[in-house]
């Protein structure tokens, strides 16, 4: 088997997607770790982030979402990387996941 690149042998989770709730998630697991990375795979340049929310009724939020660059997410996420690329497959007993058009195998 292929040897996990070496910036990605220590991270705790992966979430797939960059809209807001994997964004959300990130950030979220990213604040609660002691140690660790998170990793978000996307296949965009952009990311979707929550900037706040107001209880509007008990059952209905309003939330403030806006698109921001992977360069300035990641300056202000020093806990969280970006893989850029489309997700071909996942065997999350053996912790692998494929990443379309790339030939090798990500280890997380």
């Amino acid at each position: 088997a292929p040897n996990p690149p070496s910036d990605m042998v220590e991270h705790t989770y992966v979430i797939v997607g960059g809209g807001i709730a994997g964004v959300s998630c990130a950030q979220e697991l990213a604040r609660i770790m002691d140690n660790g990375i998170v990793y978000i795979v996307s296949s965009s340049d952009t990311l979707y982030e929550v900037e706040s929310i107001l209880e509007v009724t008990n059952h209905l939020n309003e939330m403030k979402v806006f698109e921001k660059m992977c360069d300035q997410f990641l300056l202000e996420n020093p806990k969280i990387r970006i893989r850029k690329g489309t997700v071909k497959g996942i065997n999350y007993k053996a912790k692998i996941l494929e990443l379309q058009g790339q030939h090798s195998t990500s280890h997380y």
